[in-house]
């Protein structure tokens, strides 16, 4: 995935494949992360059958393992949600 600094929301680094069509937000201020959930989340809900607590721990091992992020916690948004990111 690409990594670029957001220019909507200073202080958050966007992660996506392709312009306008964000996987990941990372606030660089507090750690957090927020999730596609209708990428990412449900994704394994609905393949694997896995719980929020597992989807949460196989994350946070992907972004640590693949992008180096330490994660303190994660939040998820649906594409027509990021407005409300920055709230």
């Amino acid at each position: 995935m690409e990594a670029v600094d957001s220019k909507d929301y200073p202080g958050y680094v966007l992660y996506r494949y392709e312009p306008k069509e964000n996987i990941l937000f990372y606030d660089k201020k507090n750690g957090k992360t927020h999730i596609r959930y209708d990428l990412i989340c449900m994704f394994f809900e609905d393949y694997f059958g896995l719980e929020s607590e597992e989807i949460k721990g196989i994350i946070e091992r992907w972004l640590s393992e693949s992008y180096n992020l330490s994660v303190i916690t994660t939040g998820n948004f649906y594409k027509h949600e990021v407005h409300r990111l920055s709230e």
